[in-house]
């Protein structure tokens, strides 16, 4: 199989929405990916990076690891990929050493072409 690329992503993730109005994409309950991960689709698999940004059904469905972007608290050692994405940026400052913030997107909107991965290249929501 073949590594479909950013392209693949982007047809793959505006295949899930299609059809979808405005009011019902903000229905989407995101998760950020905890590790990086392949998956395959069809013919095709493309890898997402740990800092992720998808829909929970998705993670679910290809057992992705993630967790919700509710401000919590997690230990660096744990979750090592995801701390090297965002750092220490979240922080509130009432972590412990071991630990970094997960940002709070609960009461947040999200609009980008390109929110599949938020982690990598111009489309940067961490540092």
């Amino acid at each position: 199989m073949k590594n479909g690329g950013k392209s693949s992503v982007r047809a793959w993730i505006r295949s899930l929405l299609k059809g979808k109005s405005t009011s019902e994409c903000h229905e989407y309950k995101l998760v950020i990916t905890t590790h990086s991960h392949v998956i395959t689709y069809g013919f095709e698999s493309f890898s997402l990076s740990a800092g992720t940004i998808l829909d929970e059904n998705y993670a679910d469905m290809y057992h992705i690891p993630s967790v919700e972007p509710d401000g919590r608290a997690l230990n660096k050692n744990d979750y090592k990929e995801l701390y090297k994405v965002i750092g220490d940026k979240f922080n509130s400052g009432d972590e412990k050493e071991e630990e970094f913030r997960v940002p709070d997107l609960r009461a947040k909107v999200l609009v980008s072409e390109t929110s599949y991965d938020y982690g990598k290249q111009n489309n940067h929501l961490w540092p």
